[in-house]
């Protein structure tokens, strides 16, 4: 992972350009291909979907840094103050518009569906956002769903790898997002740091952290089980094992957020459907075409959030025995 600013957009932007270009310009060779593979390998039969996608992902990316950088060049921000509150709305604007054309993309290749349930929970001034996290599709719903038709601004709590995308890199780093560094050696200040990250926030504005620390696989779920049962950690074993669709909750970086909340409800995020996108294997074997994706929303309101931390922390395990209830209603299983 590259630290360094510079030294990272020196490569990654440049690293985009090129793989757009050459990703356009070798269509007329890798569409037809696909085709082809997809009659013949059933593990391939979305690749036509997949790779169109991942083009039009790529030409997303580079109209975003160019967008970017007009920004930068109309609001003045080498030389003005870069808290000018005119280029950071621009900049949400710009944010929305990527996370919504990625939605939009998604949509049309892979021909899915989306049924929401609970929008009125989203109606309001901007809240504290915890959503489930299954895949690599998931992430843009929440500010999709959530900064829709309202003046609201929604901050993500995003790993520091993600950096490795420009425009997340960019745009992400103007307006009040953080990318946690999730191996720091010195975790007491990332925490402080999303402290900060809440008490900052306006009436409009909300954050959105992934309570998981993950995205949820079987696999994960199975890993976290054995390491419960080598600790003997007879409560936590419990609990793992009863939320069969989501990961046991990582609290420390939402507890953080939840101490310094200057008095934000909760808005909960159930979805299920993105499974089929959790990698871009499953995405290529065509899991995920044709899906009804279900999103559900409710919000707790802040009066019911404990005041305590162990409080809080007990809180947050109930509200994670109502996502998997949510999940498997959803399902058609409970």
């Amino acid at each position: 992972m590259m630290k360094n600013t510079i030294t990272r957009r020196l490569v990654t932007i440049p690293s985009f350009f090129l793989l757009t270009a050459l990703f356009v310009a070798l269509l007329p060779i890798w569409l037809p291909l696909s085709l082809i593979a997809a009659l013949i390998f059933p593990k391939a039969s979305a690749a036509p979907r997949c790779l169109l996608f991942i083009t039009s992902f790529l030409v997303c990316e580079v109209l975003g840094l160019i967008a970017a950088f007009y920004l930068w060049l109309r609001y003045g921000a080498i030389w003005l103050n870069p808290k000018n509150e005119a280029y950071i709305e621009a900049n949400y604007a710009l944010q929305f518009w990527w996370a919504n054309a990625l939605k939009d993309l998604g949509v049309f290749f892979f021909s899915l569906k989306l049924e929401v349930e609970g929008e009125e929970a989203l109606q309001g001034d901007g809240a504290i956002i915890l959503p489930r996290h299954t895949s690599i599709a998931d992430t843009v719903l929440p500010l999709v769903f959530c900064a829709k038709d309202v003046n609201r601004r929604v901050r993500y709590v995003i790993k520091r790898e993600l950096e490795l995308d420009p425009c997340l890199d960019i745009v992400g780093n103007r307006i009040p997002n953080y990318f946690i560094d999730r191996q720091s050696n010195k975790m007491s200040k990332e925490l402080a740091s999303l402290g900060a990250l809440a008490s900052s926030m306006g009436p409009q504005d909300g954050v959105l952290i992934y309570l998981e620390g993950t995205r949820f696989s079987e696999k994960k779920r199975q890993e976290v089980i054995n390491s419960l049962r080598k600790r003997r950690d007879e409560k936590g074993l419990e609990r793992a094992e009863r939320w069969t669709e989501v990961l046991p909750p990582r609290p420390a970086g939402t507890l953080a957020i939840l101490e310094a909340n200057p008095g934000k409800d909760l808005i909960m995020f159930a979805h299920t459907g993105f499974e089929g996108s959790s990698h871009f294997s499953t995405l290529f074997s065509g899991a995920w075409v044709n899906t009804t994706a279900k999103l559900r929303f409710w919000r707790i309101p802040y009066s019911e959030i404990p005041e305590t931390k162990e409080g809080k922390k007990e809180m947050l395990f109930n509200l994670w025995d109502d996502m998997n209830e949510a999940i498997l209603e959803m399902n058609g299983d409970a």
